[in-house]
Parts: C-alpha cells; sequence; structure tokens
C-alpha cells in the first residue's frame, strides 16, 4: 500500500493536505494525471520516496524538494493551480487496487488513535515518576516530604475585637 495516494470522483489524486487548518472537511489534493510530465515525475519521487512514505502528511515532504526548474515542489502546485480543495468524504484513500476507506473516516480514525496514544503515553511517564520518585525516597528518606502535625497542647491566640466605624481624630 502506498500512503497519500487516493481517487476522488474516479480520477487518481495525491493527497498533498490531509485537512486543512480549521476546516476537518476538506483536503487538498492533486490530480496527478493533470500535471506536467517533469511535475509529475518529481511529485511522485517525493511520494514513493522512504521519507515521502514516513511522512504523516505529504505536504512536509513536497516543501523540501525542488523540481527541475529550481522552484519548491509545493510552492509550484499552489502557484500552477494544481493543488485542488475537496471534501474528505468525497476521497477513497486505496488500501489496495480493490478496497478503501474515506478520507474523512480514515482522519477520524487517526485522531482516535492520536488521542489515545497521546494519553497512554503520559499514563506511562506519570507511573514511571512515580516509581523514579520512590526510588529517590528509598535512597535518600530525607527527600521525603514530612506530613503536617498539628499541636493541640497549644492554644492558638485569641484575635484582638475588630473596632468598628470612623477612625478617631488625632490631637496635637
Amino acid at each position: 500500500m502506498i500512503k497519500h495516494v487516493g481517487r476522488h470522483n474516479e480520477q487518481k489524486v495525491a493527497i498533498v493536505f490531509k485537512t486543512l487548518p480549521n476546516d476537518n472537511n476538506h483536503a487538498l489534493v492533486v490530480y496527478s494525471d493533470t500535471l506536467p510530465t517533469f511535475m509529475h515525475d518529481g511529485l511522485m519521487s517525493i511520494l514513493e520516496s522512504k521519507n515521502g512514505q514516513a511522512a504523516n502528511d505529504l505536504s512536509v515532504e513536497l516543501d523540501k524538494h525542488t523540481l527541475a526548474d529550481g522552484r519548491n515542489i509545493l510552492q509550484a502546485l499552489h502557484a500552477d493551480g494544481y493543488l485542488t480543495k475537496v471534501e474528505t468524504r468525497h476521497v477513497i484513500v486505496e488500501a489496495n487496487s480493490k478496497s478503501g476507506v474515506r478520507l474523512d473516516e480514515l482522519n477520524k480514525m487517526l485522531g482516535e488513535m492520536s488521542t489515545t496514544g497521546i494519553k497512554s503515553q503520559a499514563q506511562d511517564l506519570i507511573s514511571r515518576a512515580k516509581a523514579m520518585m520512590e526510588e529517590a525516597y528509598r535512597l535518600d528518606p530525607s527527600l521525603r516530604p514530612k506530613a503536617a502535625t498539628v499541636d493541640t497542647a497549644v492554644e492558638a491566640p485569641a484575635e484582638a475585637p475588630v473596632k468598628r466605624g470612623r477612625p478617631k481624630k488625632a490631637t496635637a
């Protein structure tokens, strides 16, 4: 399976941005069959590369490379009008030639996995921190916080009565 590849209206697309900032219902794609040969070849070499496949968003990798004419690939796709805004529910990400999943559903699954992963990492860090603190206390008991004690033998001082009203005039 090659990442960042799908279909929109039965046309092959490269998914450059899976979502847009503040808009999870739209993506930016490139209809790869409509590109000039030199742009198509540049795009596909990045998309199929190890770094292209490892990237969460193809746009990050495209922004790092240039075309044969020296222009940044991502900027050239934008400037030449090849980036197309489409609804994520209309893009089918191809797992293989016979099956795929809608991009909006994939984005939702990836978001849930990310949230779950972050929460799991945080829980792991908390438990490791607690274990390290206990190890530190075992090695040096003076580090352990002292429990607050209340001495009941000593009475609290009586509060002074609150004076009310206007202050007295000062005499000279």
